[in-house]
């Protein structure tokens, strides 16, 4: 099993290669980044691009095609969402993929689509997004996008799901003997976001009718931006010959691990991994120490580039932390020569009482410590390569 994390900048486009019968390979990408990210330098690009040479490197032994297994969009987040749409339109004719790419086949998507998320409420929840200005307008609009684009070339969207939703339990065959086992959202947590929704609504019923300000004011984006990607990202267990990796999206801790639970995945409420995508890009709010505590990992990956603080510093110290017990492992980051976005107010991102400007910064800081030194390696994908590659 070959796991990938591609440069997406402050995104998640994650590659999943395993072993099947005859030397074949079951391919499965997981998110396709933003639109658009930054450099350290301060240049952007297009992670779209970077996921087309990777591909093209793959399909270099393979007649110049690349068969994706399945594709998996966690959640409608603009960081997420944007490359899954543009390789969807590429296949359907809207777009173009860029001169010398391989061919690609993705006959198989899941995405838990707004609409479907919210049907009960469908057209108060479009009306209420068409006059929010917000970032989960438009991630919203992104996703009802991606849906049509994959339906014109005949995609396959959440085949043999429950309600048409990927939900914790589903575990889909044709993987050869490898494992795949959904843990996160589960219809407990989508249940309570169609009641919030309904709730909302029925209150400011009149309001809504008044115009763009009345409707944001009736669910502020705010809310939106929190409770939707928290309860609705597809997080996913996978497992090969042995080998483990958890696939979180950008879900919340506690509902991952709730998610483990309920799935029977975890040993005396814990679990060990070869590789742990961090949640959220090691976002503060997303990794609660009990998660940290309970789903340990020989691979913790951080897909980030300093935007909006992540990772952030005391996520980092809270995984180092685990060095106490003299366990090795391994900390990798998709750009290592990242430099921390500042908060609102100005001030720099911290680790205990110290500012960190930069991700070597906060490394630095957690080296001070005799058992992070000794027994956690950091690792950086190489700025010359696509992607950062951990063979299992």
């Amino acid at each position: 099993m070959i796991f990938e994390a591609l440069n997406a900048g402050h995104g998640d486009c994650l590659l999943l290669r395993l072993p099947g019968a005859n030397g074949a390979q079951s391919l499965i990408l997981v998110d396709g980044g933003p639109g658009s990210a930054a450099r350290p330098d301060g240049t952007t690009f297009r992670p779209s691009d970077e996921l087309i040479r990777r591909l093209s490197q793959i399909a270099s032994g393979s007649k110049g095609t690349v068969k994706l297994n399945l594709v998996v969009c966690t959640h409608i987040d603009d960081d997420h969402i944007v490359g899954i749409e543009w390789l969807y339109k590429c296949l359907g004719g809207d777009r173009h993929f860029p001169k010398g790419a391989p061919g690609i086949s993705a006959p198989v998507l899941w995405f838990n689509s707004f609409s479907k998320l919210v049907e009960p409420v469908q057209a108060a929840a479009a009306a209420l997004l068409n006059n929010t200005p917000s970032a989960i307008a438009a991630s919203v609009n992104q996703g009802e996008s991606l849906t049509g684009a994959a339906i014109r070339v005949n995609t396959d969207i959440n085949p043999n799901a429950d309600d048409g939703l990927i939900l914790a339990g589903h575990a889909p065959k044709g993987f050869g003997k490898a494992k795949i086992k959904v843990v996160a959202p589960d219809k407990t947590a989508l249940e309570a976001l169609r009641k919030a929704w309904l709730a909302d609504l029925k209150k400011k019923k009149e309001k809504l009718r008044a115009g763009a300000a009345a409707i944001t004011a009736a669910v502020p984006a705010a809310k939106l931006d929190t409770a939707i990607p928290n309860l609705s990202s597809i997080a996913m267990l996978v497992s090969s010959a042995g080998k483990t990796v958890l696939l979180t999206g950008d879900a919340r801790g506690d509902h991952v691990l709730s998610g483990l639970k309920t799935t029977r995945s975890l040993k005396k409420g814990k679990l060990h991994v070869d590789v742990l995508k961090v949640p959220h890009h090691g976002a503060e709010g997303n990794n609660p120490a009990a998660f940290i505590e309970a789903v340990t990992a020989d691979h913790y990956v951080f897909s980030a580039n300093g935007k909006d603080q992540n990772p952030d510093p005391p996520v980092l110290e809270l995984i180092a932390a685990q060095a106490a017990s003299g366990r090795k492992f391994t900390m990798h980051f998709t750009n290592g020569n990242m430099t921390y976005d500042p908060r609102r107010d100005g001030s720099l991102p911290t680790l205990g009482s110290k500012p960190c400007a930069t991700l070597k910064d906060a490394i630095k800081l957690l080296k001070r410590d005799p058992k992070v030194k000794a027994n956690v390696t950091f690792s950086f994908r190489k700025s010359a390569d696509p992607s950062l590659i951990i063979t299992l």
